[in-house]
């Protein structure tokens, strides 16, 4: 029996020493190197063995330890005191202890660990744990929050020249899109029945809002459909989260806003029902000026001014009953508002009508009259004027009323087309006025030399709105077939808008409004305190939509940590893919490599439990050109919506293969590759730091369910300064798919290297100090107390700005004096390299010169850290990773000022 018990040991050892400790979903890939024959995994060939022999404590022993490995800390800690019963060698027996002890420190029960290695403090394991014990023992649940709140504070992203002053995009060309169309919830409205719908969106970097009244005309037809139909009353509830990072997005759409509900007051206003119906064609028209064209009328420049005046006299919440404005938020858009209000005329001086009507570029839709609703209405008449004049024009009623001189030159057929051309343009030159609300911060012209030179179609713009209509934008159409009075652009958008002003006045409607980065407030509303709940405002989503936002903000990776944890079960996040498809060419598996570092959609759900929703219709017309079986071409499929999903495997990836993929992507994160960025159609961003590497960590644990030692296990063993390991640090932008193969293949053929880290460990040391308290697993190495980690500044010159003033790829490198940035990067791993980069650091600029710019750079480290480099006489410069090379005049540590 014993010989029989013994074998089944064997068999489970021989699967323990491959990762497979329990039975599970397995890669078809990684099913090549795993032994297959193999009937049982280790958990369950241990168990055998107990069951033919219940005083043998070796399988118990194995079994514990198998327990300790997947994570099943109180089935390990149960299976030890059994194995104590029978085990009677001192040696098995510490070691026992010991993983006992350590079972109770990740479960963060530090007090029961201490107590379980009483008598075994002489060992030098033992001793390990103690003084891990130790770091931890003192953390309060005020430790937690003060860490909290000071970790979201620390830059996400790599800082760039500009320092908060970003391109200003007030108009969209994306396609608007309802993320839950008014079928959809009328379906869900049937399930839940009679339970009312509590619906909630989140629109991150909203820009033009386009997402969102395309979202509320398809509520509007859903209670059209639904509750009126059936005459049900409403007390559904629609919860939106609106963010954009530019004042001037969030200020401009709260003036759309106002005027929305300026459209739900006219009732109480005007008695009259015809001056009624005329003020609010009157309001509907001013909407579509401000959203979306470049000039406009003098009486819709007056509603512009009155509104934003009536907005900065407003209240709370700028008046509105839907809105919810932080304090913060609603200072900042009434600063922008009095810019626009008070101090344009600079800038309208050198920008004028004539300036829009000849240098604004745009690119001409007309093949667009040819097609759908625009073809059906004969719009092309209306837009051959505005090709030359950019005079989108009003319904006529309102030209008659407002503007009775303009109508007689739009239908004078007697002059020559180029004469009325003149005519038109010269009139709009001297009677209209520029959208100001187009127009950022006056730095972006005078400091940092830009211009205003985009322009849009409006023949795009209304397509795009029309291809997401419903059946009830066409009934409200029927009117103008009736009367052969073709509508105008204008009036072809009204319905979009008028149905959007119904549902804000007449649904329980919630709009959250605030500026910010993206990901920062996703992670602020993740780790919320109850305020927002108190508040009636949502702390998770049914949907998260980020359009093409990871471009620019570490993609695919960026979204799985920050986004997916804030998903209803049944929610998703939208994506797409815009400032650079053509730079993977073989599509989402591609993109997947660069941002992620694995193969393949199987693998990032394995790894990660990022899973990509598809309906049949996608996978049918996608399928034959990824099998190159098209014309059309894999990177073409970027562009369009992607809906990610959080889908947690109940087993786990093989631990090998796991470590291998987590150190590639601390490589990846702490030493960016070299990369192009001028070419636009193919720059990579990688804007990520250290920082991200830690929000990694801990979302493996917290949400994807990886046992914390595993984590731990790495992170100390990158706290020693260098690391042996099959893994290979990137070198390619985009990573190649090649270079991601060994997830789905084999790590036997991959050799081993030893790597120094000296030259990020300083910074890495610094966040997880700050972070220890909220570490979801617990380290062994010893680190000082938060005290020890100060704030720096120096004042800098950056001499070198080729890097463009948008480009989140800066990084603080500190230098002895024998050493060049280049010199630095080229050696990091070998062990000869001496230095010091700091990835995520601060960038505030004072002043923008003609040979550069200066500025004063922040950052954080231990202090003994600061004091050795200071006492050895190094010198600090900004660097851009893109080239690994100094874009400032590298400074004595002299100057710098802690905090």
């Amino acid at each position: 029996m014993a010989s029989i018990s013994g074998t089944k040991t064997l068999e489970g050892n021989e699967l323990y020493n491959k990762g497979k400790f329990e039975e599970g979903w397995i890669l078809p890939q990684i099913q090549r190197f795993i032994d297959l024959h193999f009937e049982f995994i280790a958990v369950e060939k241990y168990l055998e063995s107990i069951s033919l022999d219940a005083n043998d404590p070796a399988p118990r022993r194995m079994l514990s330890s198998a327990k300790y490995e997947i994570g099943d800390y109180e089935g390990c800690i149960a299976v030890i005191h059994d194995a104590l019963k029978l085990e009677n060698d001192p040696a098995k027996r510490s070691a026992l202890t010991i993983r006992e002890a350590k079972c109770y420190f990740n479960l963060n029960r530090v007090v029961e660990a201490g107590q379980t290695l009483i008598g075994c403090e002489d060992d030098k394991d033992a001793k390990i744990v103690l003084s891990a014990i130790e770091n931890f023992r003192e953390i309060t649940e005020q430790d937690k929050r003060k860490a909290r709140e000071e970790t979201l504070g620390i830059p996400i992203y790599r800082p760039n020249l500009h320092s908060g002053i970003g391109e200003y995009f007030p108009r969209g060309h994306d396609m608007p899109l309802a993320g839950i169309d008014f079928e959809d919830l009328v379906k869900r409205a049937k399930q839940n029945a009679p339970e009312p719908l509590d619906v909630s969106f989140f629109y991150g970097g909203v820009g033009d809002c386009r997402h969102f009244y395309q979202q509320l005309h398809h509520i509007y037809a859903y209670n059209k459909e639904w509750r009126e139909k059936n005459q049900i009353l409403s007390t559904d509830k629609f919860s939106f989260t609106l963010q954009d990072w530019k004042p001037h997005v969030m200020a401009r759409n709260v003036i759309l806003f106002r005027m929305l509900h300026d459209i739900s007051l006219i009732p109480g206003r005007i008695e009259d029902q015809a001056e009624g119906k005329k003020e609010q064609i009157s309001i509907l028209s001013a909407i579509w000026y401000v959203f979306d064209r470049d000039i406009m009328p003098a009486y819709v420049f007056s509603r512009l001014n009155a509104t934003m005046q009536t907005l900065l006299d407003s209240g709370e919440n700028f008046d509105l009953p839907w809105l919810r404005c932080d304090p913060n938020t609603a200072t900042t858009i009434r600063a922008v508002l009095k810019y626009w209000l008070n101090d344009m005329d600079d800038l309208t001086k050198r920008f004028d009508v004539r300036y829009a009507q000849t240098v604004l570029q745009w690119v001409k839709q007309s093949k667009l009259l040819e097609e759908g609703l625009l073809k059906v209405f004969k719009l092309e008449p209306e837009w051959l004027i505005f090709s030359f004049s950019m005079m989108m024009f009003p319904p006529q009623q309102l030209m008659e009323d407002e503007e009775p001189e303009l109508l007689p030159l739009l239908q004078d057929r007697s002059k020559p087309i180029a004469e009325k051309q003149a005519s038109l343009s010269e009139y709009a030159r001297k009677n209209w006025e520029v959208n100001v609300t187009l127009f950022q911060e006056p730095e972006w012209y005078s400091k940092w030399h830009n211009v205003w030179n985009d322009s849009i179609d409006p023949l795009e713009t209304v397509e795009r709105f029309w291809n997401g209509h419903t059946k009830y934008n066409i009934i409200e159409l029927q009117q103008f077939k009736q009367s052969n009075s073709p509508p105008s652009l204008i009036e072809l958008c009204m319905p979009i808008m008028r149905s959007c002003a119904d549902v804000l006045s007449q649904l329980n409607i919630t709009v959250e409004f605030r500026i910010d980065e993206v990901n920062h407030q996703l992670d602020c509303i993740r780790y919320d305190t109850g305020e927002r709940s108190c508040n009636g405002i949502p702390t998770s989503y049914d949907t998260i939509f980020l359009s093409n936002i990871p471009d620019y903000t570490g993609g695919h990776i960026s979204t799985t940590l920050h986004a997916l944890p804030l998903l209803k079960p049944s929610g998703f996040t939208q994506t797409n893919i815009l400032a650079n498809p053509m730079g993977f060419p073989e599509g989402l598996t591609r993109t997947l490599a660069e941002y992620t570092c694995l193969p393949n959609l199987d693998t990032a759900k394995t790894f990660l439990g990022l899973t990509r929703l598809m309906t049949q219709q996608e996978i049918d017309f996608e399928a034959p050109i990824e099998r190159g079986e098209t014309e059309d071409k894999p990177w073409e499929l970027l562009t369009s919506a992607y809906r990610w999903a959080l889908s947690v495997p109940t087993s786990l990836p093989p631990k090998p293969l796991f470590t291998c993929w987590l150190t590639t992507m601390f490589f990846k994160l702490a030493f960016p590759v070299s990369r192009q960025i001028h070419n636009v159609a193919y720059h990579i961003n990688q804007p990520l730091t250290l920082l991200t590497f830690l929000h990694l960590c801990s979302f493996l644990v917290e949400t994807r369910n990886i046992p914390p030692h595993w984590i731990s296990t790495l992170i100390d063993s990158l706290l020693t300064g260098s690391i042996t390991t099959s893994a290979k640090p990137p070198n390619h932008a985009p990573i190649k798919l090649s270079d991601v193969k060994y997830i789905t293949t084999s790590l036997s053929r991959t050799e081993n290297k030893t790597y120094n880290l000296s030259l990020v460990l300083p910074e890495l040391r610094a966040l997880l100090i700050r972070h220890r308290p909220i570490l979801p697993y617990r380290l062994t190495t010893p680190l000082p107390p938060r005290e020890e980690v100060a704030t720096f500044e120096i004042e800098m010159e950056v001499e070198d700005i080729t890097v463009g003033p948008i480009c989140a790829l800066l990084a603080l490198a500190f230098m002895p004096p024998e050493v060049t940035p280049n010199q630095m990067w080229r050696e990091w791993g070998d062990g000869n390299g001496r230095g010091c980069v700091v990835g995520g650091f601060e960038w505030v600029v004072r002043e923008v010169r003609a040979w550069g710019v200066k500025g004063t750079a922040r950052w954080e480290l231990e202090k003994t850290v600061e004091e050795e480099m200071r006492r050895e006489g190094w010198r600090v410069g900004v660097v851009r990773t893109d080239r690994w090379v100094g874009v400032s005049r590298e400074v004595g540590l002299d100057g710098v000022v802690s905090e």
